[in-house]
């Protein structure tokens, strides 16, 4: 919210109205539609980016929708019939309400104001650039900070399937096993995304075509293939425990790549501290 904010009005935050014959403003992700009784025939996108699945938990196909946005039943859109019969909806965060630490280039949410409520000039929005927090050319221009919040979503934990993941996990653990039983356990380093050494991976390096939306960089655990993985995951170097490692990738392709168990997912039994009963928070220290 604004600097000095006193009130709910004065906050940001997403808002989806689905209609069932009633209308339900949603203002978080829900897993289910379980606050529907009717059949949906109509919905709009109040503010913000939503994700809306195909399944319940978040699971199946999905499409993104943003604000402004309305789909109604039979409007001709060819969208239209997957946004009625959503099963899940998440509200997107990260880089709309919030920005990540050290990617501070990807916020794109529609701030137009500095953190003082001084409009941006030419009504343009809020932007960041490399290690540069959001911000925006006010009237005599001077260049002033936005205000916008660091995200916890995405950086101290995953959400979804970890493709937006910007954490600074950095290491894997390998587990050798002999008739099931657990032999050795031991940690390896991530490989660069830059590298091709110890395992080539034409692809998923920072520079091909399509994974410049995945934030590789360094050997940070990340999700550029969504469709093979479920969480970060990262290719296993061998700087940490050589022989070990190396030992281990020696062992055949199947072997190159380990999830990274370091990076949790935002849940709320693993992070309680950042899920807030209400809809009101402090959103200087926390991100909803």
């Amino acid at each position: 919210y604004r600097h000095g904010a006193v009130s709910r009005t004065e906050c940001e935050g997403p808002g989806l109205l689905v209609n069932d014959g009633t209308d339900h403003n949603l203002v978080d992700s829900r897993a289910d539609r379980s606050f529907l009784t009717g059949d949906v025939v109509r919905v709009t996108v109040l503010d913000g980016e939503w994700v809306l699945f195909s399944e319940a938990a978040y699971q199946g196909s999905s499409v993104t929708v943003y604000k402004g946005e309305v789909y109604t039943k039979g409007d001709g859109n060819n969208k239209t019939e997957d946004v009625l019969a959503a099963a899940s909806f998440y509200a997107v965060f990260p880089d709309v309400y919030c920005y990540i630490q050290d990617y501070e280039h990807e916020y794109r949410g529609a701030r137009n104001t500095d953190k003082n409520g001084v409009p941006c000039v030419n009504n343009t929005y809020c932007r960041g650039s490399d290690r540069e927090a959001p911000s925006c050319e006010i009237a005599g221009g001077d260049t002033s900070p936005c205000g916008v919040p660091k995200c916890i979503w995405d950086y101290k934990c995953y959400s979804l399937n970890g493709v937006g993941y910007r954490g600074d996990v950095t290491q894997v653990t390998v587990n050798t096993t002999k008739w099931i039983v657990v032999k050795d356990s031991f940690k390896c380093a991530c490989q660069s995304w830059s590298d091709d050494f110890p395992t080539k991976h034409p692809g998923t390096h920072p520079s091909d075509k399509g994974m410049d939306k995945f934030g590789l960089r360094g050997t940070y655990c990340r999700n550029p293939l969504p469709d093979k993985f479920s969480e970060p995951w990262c290719y296993i170097g061998n700087t940490l425990n050589h022989d070990k490692c190396e030992s281990y990738l020696e062992k055949g392709p199947s072997y190159t790549t380990a999830t990274c168990e370091q990076a949790k997912k935002c849940t709320k039994e693993e992070f309680k501290e950042y899920f807030y009963p209400g809809i009101i928070f402090n959103a200087k220290n926390f991100v909803k």
